[in-house]
This record gives structure tokens, C-alpha cells and sequence, in this order.
């Protein structure tokens, strides 16, 4: 079987140009995209993308934020264009933030239909993927982490050439809240 050429991607990312600028996820998926697709086009309102959507070939959707996208997912869905997306859903926070089954019913609605109809659901984390999983139909998950502990050894390696290493008693690179401290 051989797998049709990707050239259009449309990213689908549905917030303001200040935050998509600004929070450093948004840059590296678009990098990503970027690398190994032809042509990328960007979606920050749902009015974008329907714009796009009817007037290119798209050849996949990616998008952000489950709850947010399922609009987007159920149209793109019905033309055949395969959809990946991902979020930062948790079924438990541990930290005491609100999480997934304190969130409204629309919430947890939206965030459901995404996971069964999108033809990839990928993960940031194993916790996550087995949390969502455990908890609702999940359809094609894949865990995708930012970085492999190939390039994580890189790093730490390149950090300690630079810095002596009798200043660094601790590194740490995680979200730290004032519970977990």
C-alpha cells in the first residue's frame, strides 16, 4: 500500500496570536509541522478554518485543545481528512487543580467525542494516556513526550560543560506549584 503525500496541513490552534506567539508548545508543534510537511496553514478561529478548509486540498488537520476542536474535527471527519490532535486533559491532577471530572458535562462531552472520532489522539504522557484511556473510548492514542531521553542526556551533558558542576546541586525541569513544592 502506498501512503498518499501529506503536501497541505492545516494547524488548528484556537487561540489568541498572543499565546500562540508566547507558550512555547504551540512553536514547536508548528516547527515540527514545518519540518516534515510541504505546506502549513494556520487556524486560530474557527471562522479560519472553514475559510481554508473549503478553498485548499487539506491533507491532514492537527489541532489543539480536544474540547475546543470538536467542530473541527467532526467537519474535517466528514470530507475525509484525517484528524491528529492532542491537550493537557488529566482524569486526576494531583497537584489539586480542577481536573477532568470536575470540568463541566459540555467539557467532558466534547473531549469524548474528540477521543473516539479523531484519527489520532496522542498523548504528552504515559499518566496521560492511561488515564484518559482507563476512563473513556479512546480511538488510535499514541504517547508522543517533547523530547527523548537521547536528547534530554544531550542536554544535561551541554549544561554541565558549561556551568562547573559545584554550583548545580539540583536541576529540575518540571511544572512546579506551590502544593508540590
Amino acid at each position: 500500500m502506498k501512503l498518499k503525500p501529506i503536501n497541505n496541513v492545516l494547524y488548528y490552534v484556537p487561540v489568541d496570536q498572543e499565546y500562540f506567539d508566547k507558550w512555547e508548545y504551540y512553536q514547536v508543534d508548528l516547527k515540527m509541522l514545518k519540518n516534515v510537511h510541504k505546506n502549513v496553514l494556520i487556524a486560530k478561529t474557527f471562522k479560519e478554518f472553514i475559510k481554508i478548509i473549503f478553498s485548499k486540498k487539506i491533507d491532514l488537520v492537527y489541532y489543539w485543545w480536544w474540547h475546543s476542536s470538536v467542530v473541527v474535527v467532526l467537519i474535517s471527519r466528514l470530507i475525509n481528512i484525517p484528524t491528529y490532535g492532542t491537550g493537557a486533559v488529566h482524569m486526576y491532577d494531583e497537584s489539586g487543580a480542577p481536573d477532568f471530572l470536575k470540568k463541566s458535562f459540555l467539557f467532558r462531552f466534547t473531549n469524548k467525542i474528540c477521543w473516539k472520532v479523531s484519527t489520532k489522539v496522542l498523548f504528552i504522557s504515559k499518566s496521560q494516556s492511561r488515564q484518559i484511556t482507563s476512563h473513556a473510548k479512546v480511538n488510535n492514542h499514541l504517547v508522543l513526550k517533547s523530547s527523548s531521553i537521547h536528547s534530554k542526556k544531550k542536554l544535561f551533558e551541554n549544561l554541565a560543560d558549561k556551568v562547573p558542576s559545584s554550583k548545580i546541586k539540583l536541576l529540575t525541569v518540571c511544572w512546579l506549584t506551590k502544593d508540590q513544592l
